[in-house]
């Protein structure tokens, strides 16, 4: 009984995430996050690059309602993060429902998300 218990409770606290659709913009870049891949396209002039990692756990911030922060990582630590509240790319009245930080070898990106329907 305190195996099943344990199998129970171990698949209830298995935090999944929407797939959700970011953009950033000075450089423009985009990105695909799902709760298995984060799928970076960056546009610098003169170059492009397309970068992935397998995400290997989602977690949310402690003391907050599960999905306010989620927090994405790979075997290595932390690739994303992302906080739902009213985001805007600086560039159309459009506010989107997430802002994201992704850690690149680029360098720290900002952008907004959306959930992918």
């Amino acid at each position: 009984m305190l195996r099943l218990s344990l199998i129970l409770f171990s698949l209830l606290s298995i935090k999944t995430a929407h797939a959700m659709s970011c953009l950033g913009t000075e450089p423009f870049w985009g990105a695909e996050i799902t709760s298995e891949k984060l799928k970076l396209d960056l546009f610098i002039p003169g170059d492009a690059s397309h970068l992935s990692w397998d995400v290997a756990k989602v977690e949310g911030a402690v003391g907050y309602v599960d999905g306010f922060v989620q927090v994405f990582s790979d075997s290595e630590g932390p690739i994303a993060v992302t906080r739902k509240t009213a985001c805007n790319d600086g560039m159309s009245d459009y506010d989107y429902e997430r802002e994201v930080i992704i850690f690149s070898p680029n360098g720290v990106l900002f952008g907004c998300c959306d959930r992918i329907e």
